[in-house]
C-alpha cells in the first residue's frame, strides 16, 4: 500500500467572523451545495423556482452571498472547538467531544435516527457514551462533518472506514471503499474482504473477490490465508464410478463441499471450529452429491480398508468428543454494544450481517491436491481438497497422514 493519504473533500480557510461586510450581488442561480445531506438522508426537496417578477407585477430583489456556507461552517468548526453553543457530548472511550446535533445529523443516518428517537420519545440527552469506536478514526470523521475534508494516512484508511459505515457517512464511506479497493493486494486483500463482508460492501467485496480469483497463487502462499480456519477433505473415488468427479472439474466439487460444509452447520448445528478438527473423506452419492463416508450403505466403498479406517477413526474421535467438555466457540462475529445516552440501552450500530456463502477462488495446486477460499455463513475459511483414487478393497499408495503433503498452503 502506497504511503499516500486519502485526501478529498474541501474546506474553508476563511478566519471565522460575524461582522464581515457583506456585498450584495444579483443572483442568477439557487445554490445546491447543500443537496449532498438530502440526497444521503432520502429527503431531497424539489428545487424552488425563483419568482417572476413580470407575473408578480413587482420588482424583486435578490442576493446571495456564495461563501456563506462555508464561513458559517467554519464558524460552526469555531464554536465546537471552543464548546460554544454545542448541545451533545460524545463520549469515545475516554475521549469527549462537544458538538452540535444538527450537524452530525446532516451527515451521519446513524446520528439522525439516534437523536430522533429521542425527540420522538421527549428524551433530550446531552451526554452519549459511544462503544466500540475507534476514537482516532471517530474524530477524523467528526471534524469531516464539519470541514468536508478527509485526510487520513494511507495505513488508517481502513479503520476510517470501518467507523464511517457504522455511522452510515455514505459520502465518506463510499471514498474509503474506493481508496481500499484500489490498494488491494495479495497481502491484504483477505483483511479487506472480510472488512466488506461484516459491512455489507457489496462493491468492495465483488472487486475483492475479482482480485483474489486472478491471484489466486499469490494469495494461498501468503499469511493472511494461512491464518484461516482450515477444513481438510478427502474425496474417495470409486474407480469406474460415473458419478466421480475429479479435480480437473475443481469449481463444481468445490461447489459441492460447500453445500457439504453448509448441510453440516445448519442442519448437524455444528460450527466452524468442529469442521477443522480432522480430515473428512466424502464420497459423491447417486444423487450426485458429497456424503460422509462415515454414514455410507454403499457396499463397495464398504470393502474399502481405508473407508474402514475412516471409519474406526471417527468412531473413535466421537467417543472422545462425547467425554470432552465442548470448547467456546471462539470467532467473535460481527457484533457491536452501539450508542447508549446515559442510563439508557444499546442501540445496534452495526451494518446487519449478510451470512454469506460462496466459493470465491479455487486453484489446483498438484495432480490430487486442490485449495480453495471459501466464505462459510459469513466467515472466511481455507479448503484443502484431496483426491483419494485406490481399488476397493486395497490399501490405498501413501498413508492419509501424507496425503496432504503436497498442499504448499498448510
Amino acid at each position: 500500500m502506497c504511503a499516500s493519504p486519502l485526501s478529498f473533500g474541501s474546506c474553508s480557510s476563511h478566519a471565522p467572523s460575524f461582522d464581515d461586510e457583506r456585498k450584495p450581488r444579483v443572483a442568477t442561480e439557487l445554490t445546491t451545495e447543500g443537496s449532498q445531506v438530502e440526497d444521503m438522508l432520502g429527503d431531497k426537496q424539489e428545487e424552488v423556482e425563483p419568482l417572476d417578477s413580470a407575473v408578480m407585477g413587482k420588482e424583486v430583489f435578490r442576493w446571495e452571498e456564495a461563501s456563506i456556507l462555508g464561513k458559517t461552517m467554519s464558524s460552526l468548526n469555531t464554536l465546537r472547538k471552543n464548546k460554544q453553543f454545542c448541545d451533545v457530548i460524545l463520549e469515545v472511550g475516554t475521549h469527549e467531544l462537544h458538538a452540535h446535533r444538527a450537524v452530525l445529523a446532516c451527515c451521519s443516518r446513524y446520528f439522525f435516527d439516534l437523536f430522533d428517537d429521542d425527540d420522538k420519545e421527549k428524551v433530550y440527552d446531552k451526554h452519549y457514551m459511544l462503544q466500540n469506536f475507534n476514537y482516532p478514526a471517530f474524530e477524523k470523521l467528526v471534524n469531516y462533518a464539519y470541514t468536508a475534508r478527509l485526510e487520513v494516512p494511507a495505513e488508517d484508511v481502513k479503520s476510517v472506514y470501518k467507523v464511517a459505515r457504522k455511522l452510515k457517512m455514505k459520502p465518506a464511506a463510499a471514498a474509503l471503499s474506493s481508496f481500499l479497493a484500489s490498494h488491494i493486494d495479495p497481502e491484504n486483500c483477505i483483511g479487506t474482504r472480510s472488512t466488506a463482508n461484516r459491512h455489507s460492501d457489496i462493491s468492495l467485496v465483488e472487486k475483492t473477490d475479482e482480485f483474489i480469483q486472478k491471484n489466486m497463487l499469490k494469495v494461498a502462499v501468503d499469511k493472511e490465508f494461512l491464518g484461516l480456519p482450515r477444513v481438510q477433505i478427502e474425496v474417495v473415488q470409486k474407480g469406474d464410478d460415473d458419478n466421480s468427479i475429479g479435480l480437473d472439474q475443481h469449481p463444481l466439487l468445490c461447489e459441492m463441499t460447500l453445500s457439504w460444509v453448509r448441510s453440516r452447520i445448519e442442519g448437524d448445528n455444528t460450527d466452524v471450529d468442529s469442521l477443522t478438527e480432522k480430515v473428512h473423506m466424502l464420497h459423491v452419492n447417486e444423487e450426485g452429491s458429497l456424503d460422509d463416508c462415515v454414514n455410507t450403505e454403499d457396499v463397495g466403498l464398504n470393502q474399502s480398508e481405508i473407508v474402514q479406517e475412516y471409519k474406526k477413526k471417527s468412531k473413535k474421535q466421537t467417543k472422545m468428543k462425547s467425554i470432552t467438555p465442548a470448547k467456546a466457540y471462539s470467532r467473535i462475529r460481527h457484533h457491536s454494544n452501539g450508542p447508549v445516552s446515559l442510563n439508557r440501552k444499546s442501540t445496534k450500530s452495526e451494518d446487519e450481517d449478510d451470512h454469506e456463502w460462496k466459493v470465491i477462488a479455487s486453484m489446483q495446486t498438484a495432480d490430487h491436491v486442490c485449495v480453495a477460499l471459501f466464505c462459510v455463513n459469513g466467515l472466511l475459511v481455507r479448503v484443502t481438497l484431496h483426491e483419494q483414487s485406490t481399488p476397493l478393497g486395497l490399501s490405498p499408495p501413501r498413508s492419509r497422514a501424507n496425503s496432504l503433503s503436497n498442499d504448499h498452503s498448510r
